[in-house]
């Protein structure tokens, strides 16, 4: 509402209409006084970030592997397999489909079981690994610690993760294969305090965690943008 109090000096209109406006102010409070600046703001803005790995994924067949030691495969025995599917959901959303137009990935149950029968996987050249699992690239996954737990505590929840991702070109001599390694990816979650959770509520955070570390690493393989 606006009033010409000029125009209303001198009358006894004034008294009312500044009656009036003190009680919209009084009833709307603080929330009348920002929907004008809510409306003139500018909407969130955004940055783009350039793909770490220039790799052309597009209509190739990806194998992901993921590496962990014995004590992390000891603690979690699915931390493999959450983290394969884990990214191959991201490849099926559709910001990331649009950036790798006939993309596939070899399926997670296939990698799971090269693994199990080769129990010397991980010390296969790389090249041997993607050829063996029929791709064209070998995405390897190194987890140096998995957590779900806050360090020193049973009762409180909070999942860690620290890995890298590597991209193998199978087509390369194994010398010259490796064309993309990153830098290591780091993800808290939740990431401000622990949660004090019971029973299954664990398993939560470790698939909150997974997601997130997932969605981190796909990221490096194409443009996107994120909040300025």
């Amino acid at each position: 509402f606006f009033f010409d109090f000029h125009a209303l000096k001198g009358t006894n209109m004034l008294p009312r209409c500044l009656f009036l406006c003190l009680s919209l102010l009084a009833v709307g409070g603080c929330n009348l006084i920002a929907w004008p600046l809510y409306v003139i703001s500018p909407a969130n803005q955004m940055k783009s970030v350039p793909a770490e790995c220039d790799a052309k994924l597009s209509g190739k067949k990806v194998a992901v592997i993921t590496y962990v030691d014995q004590r992390i495969k000891h603690e979690y025995p699915m931390v493999q397999e959450y983290i394969g599917r884990a990214i191959a959901g991201e490849f099926e959303k559709d910001e990331v489909k649009k950036n790798f137009k006939g993309t596939t990935l070899v399926d997670v149950v296939r990698v799971l079981s090269f693994q199990q029968e080769r129990i010397d996987w991980d010390e296969m050249p790389r090249t041997e690994v993607a050829k063996a699992l029929g791709a064209d690239y070998l995405m390897f996954v190194t987890l140096q610690e998995f957590t779900t737990r806050e360090p020193g505590s049973i009762n409180l929840f909070r999942g860690m993760v620290t890995g890298t991702v590597s991209m193998y070109d199978a087509s390369a001599p194994e010398r010259d294969a490796m064309v993309y390694r990153s830098q290591d990816i780091r993800i808290i979650y939740p990431e401000k305090r622990p949660e004090g959770l019971l029973g299954d509520d664990n398993r939560i955070v470790m698939h909150m965690t997974v997601l997130q570390f997932a969605d981190k690493v796909v990221k490096k393989f194409y443009n996107h943008k994120i909040p300025a």
